[in-house]
């Protein structure tokens, strides 16, 4: 709505890009002169001001509370090394925290809902915590290759519970974690973003139980691709590819088939409610419908 004190007189635009031209108008209609100058003063509604400055609050919040949080991870790695833990152990909680950190920020900004409910939080930190120990059990035992765990069947479980960003999210900040497991830290973050993609992309609309076994081939070839790609960069040859990894791959996708029965398990552990558990409600076949 666009008021001319000048005239005492209301016009309309659809968008900013009009606001001239009809005021313009609106002015040549009433005086029969067109105006050489307009001045605007653009005024929002209430409810917008109040959303906006609520907006500014929430990011000043967020911005303080992540200066804090750096300030606290610095004074805590002063104090372990004070203490005489070794520095190479300082900077892996550093490395831990910093990740840590970096999902309660996303958690806080875009999931409020999510950070604010300790039960799903919780849960959420309860699989990132399983599977880092997991992975650190198989770094220490010598003869069982990183790559036979089921890494991506961590995106599966939370994209079935929550949502797509979220899967992704957790399952970067994993592997950021994992990764400092591992002998070659930029093939295994490579190989395991790729597959945690696929294996979200293949989740994305649950309609039928198939589809997790879906998500395992899919999971396979994504690893197989991924693996023998950068291998053929580094090497220039196919002598760089092992037999023994694309074997772990497999076993890595077969476990991830798993999400299904885990999902079922977790529902009743947490008392969540997945979209396995809706498609199954929603089967028209179902003896409750």
């Amino acid at each position: 709505v666009i008021y001319v004190p000048a005239i005492d007189r209301y016009t309309q635009a659809r968008h900013l890009r009009e606001l001239e031209a009809m005021t313009a108008d609106l002015i040549e209609v009433m005086t029969g002169a067109r105006p050489e100058e307009i001045r605007y003063d653009i005024q929002l509604p209430d409810d917008v001001v109040k959303h906006l400055e609520s907006a500014e609050r929430l990011r000043a919040m967020a911005t303080a509370a992540q200066s804090d949080a750096a300030a606290e991870v610095r004074a805590a790695a002063r104090t372990l090394h004070s203490a005489g833990v070794p520095l190479r152990d300082v900077g892996q909680v550093i490395v831990v925290s910093l990740c840590l950190l970096v999902l309660a920020i996303f958690l806080f900004l875009f999931r409020k809902d999510i950070f604010l409910d300790n039960p799903r939080l919780f849960f959420i930190l309860f699989l990132i915590v399983l599977m880092v120990t997991m992975a650190n059990a198989t770094v220490s035992y010598e003869k069982v290759n990183l790559y036979v765990l089921p890494f991506c069947i961590i995106p599966i479980i939370i994209r079935a519970f929550f949502d797509t960003r979220l899967a992704l999210f957790t399952h970067i900040v994993t592997t950021l974690i994992i990764a400092f497991l591992s002998e070659n830290r930029f093939e295994f973050v490579f190989v395991q973003l790729v597959a945690g993609m696929v294996s979200i992309f293949s989740v994305i609309n649950l309609r039928k139980r198939s589809q997790f076994f879906l998500a395992a081939t899919l999971v396979f070839a994504a690893y197989l691709l991924a693996y023998s790609g950068i291998n053929i960069l580094q090497e220039g040859n196919f002598n760089g590819i092992s037999l023994n990894t694309t074997g772990c791959f497999a076993v890595s996708a077969l476990l991830t088939s798993f999400a299904y029965p885990l999902i079922f398990i977790f529902e009743k552990a947490f008392g969540f409610l997945s979209d396995v558990s809706l498609m199954e409600l929603s089967d028209t076949n179902n003896p409750l419908l």
